[in-house]
This record gives C-alpha cells, sequence and structure tokens, in this order.
C-alpha cells in the first residue's frame, strides 16, 4: 500500500511544478482572424533599427523554434525579439496563404499567452464599393 500511495505523490508533486512552469513562461500563438491556430507560420524577430545586417539564413533548429505547431504555438528565445532601445518585443509573422504580421508588444505589458493575429489572402481587404454607389 505504501508504494503506490508514495507513487501518487511523487505523480501529484510532479504535475504541481510542470504546471507552475507552464505559468511562468510567456506563449506566442499565430492564429488566424476567427482566433484558430495556424500551423507552420514563421515568427522571426524584427531587427533594432540598430542592427547593421539581417541574417539570410535561419540555422534548422532556430527555424523549427519559431515555426509554429498544430496549436499555433512557437518555441522562441523571446530576448531574441526585444528590443532594449524602447523596451518592447517585436515580432514578424509570415505564412504562404496569409497577409505577413508585424506585431509590436511592450514587456511590461506582454499578454499571456501573445496570440499574433494572420489574415488570410483577399480576407483582410475592405469590400469594394459598388458601381454607381455613392
Amino acid at each position: 500500500m505504501r508504494p503506490i500511495l508514495f507513487s501518487v505523490i511523487i505523480v501529484l508533486l510532479a504535475g504541481c511544478a510542470s504546471q507552475a512552469d507552464r505559468e511562468d513562461t510567456p506563449v506566442v500563438m499565430v492564429v488566424d482572424s476567427k482566433g484558430a491556430p495556424i500551423a507552420g507560420a514563421l515568427v522571426t524577430p524584427e531587427l533594432d533599427s540598430t542592427s547593421t545586417s539581417r541574417p539570410s539564413v535561419i540555422a534548422a533548429d532556430d527555424r523549427i523554434k519559431m515555426t509554429s505547431d498544430a496549436q499555433g504555438v512557437i518555441h522562441p528565445y523571446l530576448d531574441d525579439y526585444y528590443w532594449a532601445t524602447d523596451g518592447c518585443f517585436h515580432f514578424i509573422a509570415t505564412r504562404r496563404g496569409y497577409l505577413d504580421a508585424t506585431l509590436t508588444v511592450s514587456k511590461d505589458l506582454f499578454p499571456n499567452p501573445l496570440r499574433i493575429r494572420m489574415d488570410a489572402i483577399g480576407e483582410a481587404a475592405p469590400p469594394k464599393p459598388a458601381i454607381g454607389a455613392p
């Protein structure tokens, strides 16, 4: 009986510790206009105006962390997105079939989760006025 009780306590403590870790870690998601997750969106940092060059190639490991998974979540190192000059995080999201999205979020007001909204091509365009409409 004691081994079972001991096992249950270990499982409960492990579950509590992992939940606390998840709450402390900021989550960045990519969603469409209806709030549904977008898988396969690449979210890169916008470069600070003081940067002299833009990297032309992103390492495969970094690309995986910067690409949204099936739940729309990316797993980046957020310091890469932070500009000390203005105290904000700067994101650029791209995905085929969607308009690019650029987002700047203050470090002090960073929501958890942060949702980067991308509009499907053609979806965000305002409707054209009817012919003869004032």
